[in-house]
């Protein structure tokens, strides 16, 4: 399967200009024989919406944009982030997987950063649930930004049997430790090479480029193979159109030699968890 990851400066707020962004690159794609297109987290937004979210927010089973890139479906998997308005009315930082003109999946994001400079629980409802997915003769799980920095999630991701695991991401350049021996771009590109190596699964980040409100999202999208090893890398800070051939026998192959998730016992897990979950709120010394 080829891939084509989408390294984008979506524009704050313009929903029709980010649709026509992305139209352009899905046919790119598709001129370049692509099986799917990643774009990163919020794409059709922007990410810095606050009191934008309400008004920007679209029910993807009934929208006059999401039909645009549905059509487009029918010649390639198209994965992007957009901000949903559920039925109940609650408000999403979502991601979708269209193919064949349907929509074959939908992950909301589960954790919401709300410190430092983030604050998307104060405008988002949380997600509920973890679910890998099959499309595209394969088995994909998608995580949004602040989802894959909990290893629980790609862990669950992985004993669903997810193969592929997309990462949409606006990641903004930060440096953690008042200098510049750490920074999150480091420690991101080593979880992803953590993550695809350890569960033997191919890791696809799809982050955005562009400033917002003052705020400069560094890109780096690249595509990590089960074993680990980096086999397309995008450029820092400048847009650009990433492409990667990607096979699920890699992933049967990585897992015959590494079979970590064959043993995993998960009933020791869950009466551990169980357990751990029953000792919260106790005084401990």
């Amino acid at each position: 399967m080829k891939v084509a990851v989408a390294q984008i400066n979506p524009l704050l707020n313009e929903l029709q200009a980010n649709i026509s962004l992305h139209k352009e690159l899905i046919k790119s794609a598709i001129d370049s024989s692509a099986d799917l297109i990643i774009f990163p987290e919020l794409s059709l937004t922007g990410y810095l919406l606050k009191d934008l979210v309400q008004s920007i927010a679209i029910n993807p089973l009934c929208s006059n944009h999401i039909e645009q890139l549905r059509e487009l479906s029918h010649n390639i998997a198209i994965v992007f982030g957009f901000v949903e308005r559920s039925k109940e009315g609650l408000f999403y930082n979502s991601a979708a997987h269209l193919a064949q003109g349907d929509i074959r999946y939908i992950h909301r994001k589960v954790y919401l950063p709300t410190y430092g400079m983030f604050d998307e629980g104060r405008y988002f409802a949380a997600g509920g649930s973890l679910r890998s997915y099959s499309a595209n003769g394969g088995r994909f799980g998608i995580l949004i930004c602040e989802d894959f920095w909990h290893i629980s999630a790609s862990y669950i991701m992985a004993l669903d049997g997810a193969q592929f695991l997309l990462v949409p991401t606006s990641s903004p350049f930060r440096s953690l430790s008042g200098g510049d021996k750490l920074d999150n771009r480091r420690i991101i590109e080593q979880l992803n090479r953590t993550i695809a190596q350890t569960f033997c699964l191919y890791v696809l980040l799809a982050n955005r480029v562009g400033c917002e409100d003052g705020i400069t999202f560094w890109g780096g999208s690249e595509v990590i193979d089960p074993f680990g090893s980096i086999i397309a890398k995008a450029k820092y800070f400048e847009p650009e159109l990433l492409f990667a051939e990607i096979s699920s026998d890699e992933v049967i192959r990585a897992r015959s030699i590494m079979p970590l998730l064959r043993d995993e016992r998960l009933n020791l897990v869950l009466s551990e968890l169980r357990c751990i979950q029953g000792k919260r709120g106790e005084f401990q010394i």
